[in-house]
Order: structure tokens, then sequence, then C-alpha cells
């Protein structure tokens, strides 16, 4: 950086101790002299032009304004009251003319608003990143034909085109200097914003670019256009446009015209004159009066016209857009450059819209040998600050090699702190620069350097793993299975992305939050062009090994305009079965026998994890034997406990690694088992289907009841039927809603009875039957009453019986 010119540039002057003692004041380091127009010994002007320039006249405001002269006249600014003059700054007066369409981004820029008899002026400009003022005099070149301001001028007599531009070279060291130029050059030193430079060849969208002007136009943005230098086959000058020339951009209209919509954009030319010539121009006979008045458009200012849209985006190559918002706070920051890396803090009181910048010195500032060298790439990544968890939560990142990085909010941020990361990769001519970031916003940021609180890995870690958790879908191990019974998310993750910081920083991300499992996976990198890997230019091959609880990034950073990254992964996971039991009742699923009518204290429960899954089947019914038949459709998984000279049966519709199992359980009540299926190919899709059949068994032992509430339910509830009439000897059924059948004998008479009972049936097993498994033998004798139980064995099917007897009396 040039820090003498800078230095002499903003040299301060006692400005209001020198107008009040009324001396007149003659700026020592940009006087009226031929040094301030340009420097002899290496001048780069057209020899016509040093010659030209040669001959002008320095004189006071007073001189060249003799009916009197003010600085601002308080009414608005237009494109009218600017004239360009000898000097090619085209972009410098058309940039001034737009932003003038807010009168006060001009006037806060003047110290010094009202002509005073001492000559002197002053203008803040944001030279890195600070408001810093420049004093000039009131010297200034004169075209001694013409007795006019040689450069920008305003039509009326007003000297703050001619105090502004003075400024302006005097900054950049002479005259010469400030010709030719980009909007975006002195827009980011005399206002906050930000400028995004559209290439018009490449916009294919033009329904959308004009979208962008007329909205821009509606928020008072500041707009320039830029033609191009040659056209093949065609001659700008004819069709009334200057070759590379800078246009303001004051305007857009449409109207229809016989059926035919028509949309035009209004330029103004910096130099006054010389204007469009073609379709709408002001001579065209498309103008009529009824459309001049309905339209509203105003052909008669001189270097304003309009062209039709088609035309400016056929003549013009770039259309240059700042946004500035003149009520919102300007902050800065300057940041040391270590030529590593910086962090630095936002600190946001209220709710705010913001503009963040990260600034390299412009090349317009640089000492000579380091104007030829391009600007460095610049990364940033910002992240609010979670104080309770003190942990980041990732907003967004970006990177440019632009000399000016601005990140836009987009939407207003919570209040809080927000951390930022910022990182510039410095060229041997500038590593010794110091750069400097600002905050545009909506309502007051306080920034503050934390540089020294971070080492920059464990920073960039921080910074990766947030966005990380807030941005990349994560691979999990589990291959979550799309069955009837896809299990819980397994706690074994890796998120890998390029593109979701925003910027050139990259990752790889494992987290580890199983119990017990440990992940072993091999990364072979097919392709790593342009990429680096944990500070490794070539690092075709990278171990992990993983514990349960830990974490573990690998770090990718972009360092390439085309790269090309490519990354296999082979993965081992050994667990531990016992954890896993530990551990399915809280994290499985849990699932309870039943049918349509009934339900049983039996359960089974399902754990997903990374190589399969694991079924735990528990009987808590105090008297009922479980016994079910588990049918498997499998994709990929098989039964552990297969023997391996089984074939599975291959089913079409599944594929190859696709089966159908079956496994079955019986358990005693108060018992429990284990169960597993296990994946086949880990690189494949798993799921599975299940259905199943069960019975259950009453192991209460056969007694005569002498209950009264449950003879008591099966008189009031069950079925009679005479098994002896004469003796007076009965029976009762009783269904039971959980599957079991109640016959209650009874015996009224005088005799005894011997009996046989007989039955065919259905699903259904006798209780303690005697003999076949279809009879009961017993005896009753008067007075007595007996019940026998018979039970469902299927649940979901159906089932009957039908009873017969054979009986003696004695």
């Amino acid at each position: 950086m040039d820090e003498s010119r800078i230095e002499r540039a903003t040299t301060p002057y006692p400005y209001e101790d020198i107008i009040k003692e009324g001396e007149l004041f003659e700026d020592p380091h940009f006087g009226p002299c031929q040094e301030s127009l340009f420097n002899e010994l290496e001048c780069k002007m057209d020899p016509k032009i040093k010659k030209l320039w040669s001959k002008f006249e320095w004189k006071r405001a007073s001189l060249i304004y003799k009916d009197g002269f003010k600085v601002f006249d308080n009414k608005p600014i237009t494109p009218l009251d600017l004239k360009q003059g000898l000097l090619g700054t085209c972009y410098f007066v058309s940039s001034i003319a737009s932003a003038a369409s807010n009168f006060t981004r001009i006037t806060e820029l003047f110290v010094i608003k009202k002509p005073n008899k001492s000559g002197i002026y002053a203008v803040r400009f944001i030279i890195n990143g600070k408001y810093q003022i420049v004093t000039v005099d009131d010297y200034f070149p004169v075209d001694p034909k013409s007795q006019l301001p040689a450069f920008s001028r305003s039509t009326k007599n007003l000297i703050w085109p001619l105090v502004l531009e003075k400024a302006w070279a005097k900054l950049n060291g002479s005259f010469e200097n400030i010709m030719q130029g980009y909007p975006q050059d002195v827009l980011s030193f005399i206002m906050p914003g930000l400028s995004k430079v559209i290439n018009l060849r490449r916009e294919d969208n033009n329904h959308e670019l004009w979208k962008i002007l007329i909205q821009a136009l509606y928020k008072n943005h500041i707009i320039c256009g830029i033609t191009y230098k040659a056209i093949k086959g065609v001659d700008l000058k004819l069709k009334g446009l200057v070759p590379n020339h800078c246009y303001s951009v004051i305007g857009c209209t449409h109207f229809t015209v016989k059926r035919t919509e028509h949309r035009l954009v209004r330029l103004y030319n910096p130099w006054g004159t010389l204007e469009w010539k073609g379709h709408w121009s002001k001579t065209d006979k498309r103008w009529t009066k009824s459309l001049l008045n309905s339209s509203q458009c105003d052909i008669l200012t001189p270097g304003c016209f309009y062209i039709p849209f088609e035309y400016f985006l056929k003549y013009f190559k770039v259309v240059t857009i700042t946004e500035n918002e003149p009520e919102y706070k300007f902050q800065s920051l300057t940041l040391t450059n270590n030529g590593d890396f910086s962090a630095f803090i936002l600190d946001l009181h209220e709710n705010s819209y913001l503009y963040l910048s990260v600034n390299q010195i412009n090349q317009r500032l640089l000492q000579e040998e380091c104007k030829k060298a391009e600007s460095s790439v610049c990364n940033i990544m910002i992240a609010r600050i979670n104080p309770s968890k003190d942990s980041l939560i990732y907003v967004d990142g970006k990177f440019s090699q632009e000399r000016e990085l601005v990140w836009n909010s987009q939407r207003r941020l919570q209040k809080g702190k927000y951390l930022v990361y910022a990182e510039i990769e410095w060229s041997e001519e500038t590593k010794c620069i110091d750069y400097y970031s600002s905050c545009y916003s909506e309502n007051k940021v306080i920034m503050e350097d934390v540089t020294g609180s971070y080492k920059k890995k464990d920073l960039l870690e921080k910074m990766l793993i947030a966005c990380a958790q807030k941005k990349t879908k994560p691979y999990e191990y589990s291959k979550e299975a799309s069955s009837e019974e896809p299990g819980l998310k397994i706690d074994l993750k890796r998120a890998m992305s390029v593109e979701d910081t925003g910027c050139d920083y990259g990752y790889i991300f494992y987290t580890n939050d199983t119990p017990s499992s440990v992940l072993s996976e091999e990364l072979n990198f097919g392709s790593m062009a342009g990429y680096v890997v944990d500070d490794e230019e070539d690092t075709p091959k990278i171990n992990i090994d993983l514990e349960p609880g830990k974490q573990k990034l690998v770090l990718l950073k972009r360092n390439s305009d085309r790269p090309m990254l490519s990354v296999g992964f082979k993965s081992k996971i050994s667990y531990d079965t016992e954890d896993l039991i530990k551990n399915i009742k809280t994290k499985g699923k849990k699932h309870q026998v039943k049918t349509d009518c009934e339900e049983f204290e039996i359960y089974f429960y399902v754990l997903e994890h990374p190589k399969g899954y694991i079924f735990q089947y528990e009987n808590n019914e105090k008297t009922l034997e479980f016994e079910a038949a588990f049918d498997f459709k499998l994709k990929n998984l098989k039964i552990v406990e297969q023997a391996r000279k089984e074939k599975l049966k291959q089913r079409k519709e599944w594929g190859r690694n696709n089966a159908s199992s079956t496994w079955k359980v019986f358990l005693k009540p108060g018992c429990k088992v284990i169960k597993k299926l296990e994946i086949i190919n880990d690189y494949d899709a798993v799921a599975y289907k299940q259905n199943y059949k069960f019975k259950t068994i009453d192991t209460t032992p056969q007694k005569v009841f002498s209950n009264a509430s449950l003879k008591t339910s099966i008189k009031k509830r069950g079925q009679k039927y005479p098994l002896v009439d004469e003796a007076k000897i009965d029976y009762y059924v009783y269904n039971e809603i959980k599957g079991s059948y109640y016959f209650m004998f009874t015996n009224s008479g005088i005799k005894t009875l011997e009996c046989d009972a007989q039955f065919e049936l259905e699903n259904i097993k006798l209780v303690d039957s005697d003999g076949p498994e279809n009879t009961w033998k017993f005896s009753l004798k008067p007075g007595q009453c007996l019940i026998k139980q018979a039970l469902k064995i299927i649940q979901r099917d159906k089932c009957s019986l039908c009873p017969s007897f054979t009986y003696k009396l004695s």
C-alpha cells in the first residue's frame, strides 16, 4: 500500500480555524501545479492529451464563477446538473449521477457544505474500511479557450462536482490516475453497500434481468451500464453510443402500442451529448404526443435518452448495481495480516439485516509494483454463538477473488453474537498488506477482533462441524430399512459435503454416538484434483477408527477452479451384543402380541444396528406358554442362527440376496429369548417384512373349582345344556374372550355320574385331557360341580368344538 500517498491525501487541516481567520488556503500536497495533473517522469497519457493538459490554467472558484457560486443549492440533483469534461472519468461521473438520485448520499460526503473565502473544502471517503477526510483547495484546472473547468463540472454554478473529483484525484495521486475505471471503484470509496456486476453476455434470462432493473430502480439503488469496446460489424458511434463508455441507468418503462409491448431503458451520457439514434430515439416518429402523455416519458433532457431493452442487451457488456441503504449504520474493523486467518465477533443487540464485507486494499491505493497483482482468494464463514451450549450454529459462508467480498444476510439475523472466520490466500506481492472488514447494518453492530483467542485448526473444525450438523444430511450406517419395522435411526453417521459451507472448504464428518459400536473405515480417493485433504496435496488413502462417543473431521480444501473429487468407503463395524441387549428396551421398537379382541402380556422388541437387527421376545404372562412361527421376507439379510448349508429360497421380486426364512419362538411364562438378522452385503439396501402365527397354552393345573364368582359367571354368561335330564345332571359352556372355553358340569340329582366326553376339535386343545387329546373322563357325585377348560391354539384362526357324551349312573 502506498502509505505515503494516503497519508498526504488525508493530512488533517484545522479547516474551521482557517475559515474563521479568512486566510487563503493552498494545498501543499495537491496544489495548482503540473504534478497534480500527471507525473512527468511516469506519464502514460497520449502525448496529444498531455500537451493539451499542459496548457490548462489553475483558477480559484471565485475567478471561474465571477457571478458567484455555491457548493449545493439544496435542490434535488438531476443528471442534467453534471457534465464530464475533458477527463476520461465517465465511470466517476455516471456513478455520481446515479448516486445523486438520493440527494443526501452526496451532501453527507462533504464536511464543508458552504462556500468560504479561504477556499478550503473537505470530503469524506471510506479508506481501508474507515471514514477519512481528504482536504482540497478550490484551485481547479481551466480550459484556456472556454474559461470553463476542464474536467467534471455542474451545469449550474455549483462546485460540488469539482471538489469531489479533485478529492478523488488527490487520493489517487493525480488526475491522470483517475482516468478509466469502473463504477464499483469509486462507489466503494464514497458509500458502503454491495456492488453486483452482471455480465450481459452470459445473462440468458432477459425477463429476470428486466425485473432486477425495475426492482433496483424502485429501491433507489445505483445502476450503471458499460458499452462494448467494439462489436464486429457494428459502428457504435453511428448508433449514437460511445464505445467502452459508462452510462447511468436512470429509468425503465414499458407500454403497449398496437398490441406490441415495448420495454425501454433510460440512460444518461455524462458527456451531455451524443445520444442513441436507433428505435425510440428523440427523433423517432414513434413518439407521438398521446404516447408521450400516456407514458410520461421525457425525451427532451440533453444527454438522456431511451433505448429498447433488446438493444441495451446487445450493445452493453455489463451492468453494475450498487445496493445502498442511507439509513443503515456503518462499522469497520482493521484486520492485521498475519498470513494465516482472522476471527472477529459481530455483536447484534437487535435483530438486523446486514451486509458484511472483507476488503483487500484497492489496487488504486497500492504501490506501483503491487498494482499488477491480482486480488487474492478470500473465504469467510459465519456462525451464531450458542452461549447456553458453548457451540456454534452455522449461518453461511462465501468465497471470492474480488477485491471486496460482500455477504448479504438476505434476512434479519437474530440478535446475539456471531463468529466470523476470514482467510485470504495472499500472493507474494500482497502478503504484508493489511485488510479490513466492514459491517453495514439496519441496526448498530459492534465488531471485535478475537483472532488471538483461537488457533486456526481448532476454529476451522468448529465451523465445519457446525455446518455439517446444520446443513448436511448424513449417511446412516444402519441403511434404515424400508420395512414394516424400520427400527430407530442409528447413532453412527457420516456427513460429507464440498458445497454446504458456501466457500472453498468441505469436510467428511463422522459421529459415533453408539454405546459400544466401533467404526473402522478406509477412505480411498480415486480423484482429488483441485483438493487438499487434511492439508496434504496427495493423500490417496485415509484410515478412520472411531470409538463410541467420538467425532472425527476430515478437512477438504478446494484450490482450483475445476476441482474433481471421488472417494470410496470400505467400512467395518464391530459391536457388543450384550450392550445391544441392554439398550433394546429403551432404544428398540416395542410390539405387543394380540388379536382383534385380546391382548397378551407378551412382547417383542426390535433394535436396528449397523450390522442388522436384534430381536428380543419376552413372555410376561404368569400361566400362559407362548409358541409362534415368524415368517420373514428378507432383502440382503439372513438369520444368524441359520446353518450355512441351508439354502435360502430366492424370490424373483426381491432379487439377489433376498429370501424367505422362518424362525420359531417358544417361551414359558417369565422367559425371554434373543434372535438376530444380519446384513449380507454392507453396500446394498436392506429391508424385511414379517408376519407370524402364535398360540398360547394355559399351564394352570386341572382342579375342581369352588370359586363362587367363576361359577356365577359361567351360569350367568354361559349356555346351559342337559347332559342326563332325568337325573338332573347338566353342563354349561362359556366362551371367554381370552380364547378359553369353560365347561361346567353340575349334579343336582341323587346318583353318581361316570362320563366320557369326546370332542371333534378344530384349532382347540383340551386342557388335561384323559387318554386321547380329544377326551375328558370324569366322575361327578351328587351336589358336586366340575369345571374344565379348552384353549384356542392359534388365536388369529377360526376354531370349533362339538362334544358327545357316554355315561353311566350309579
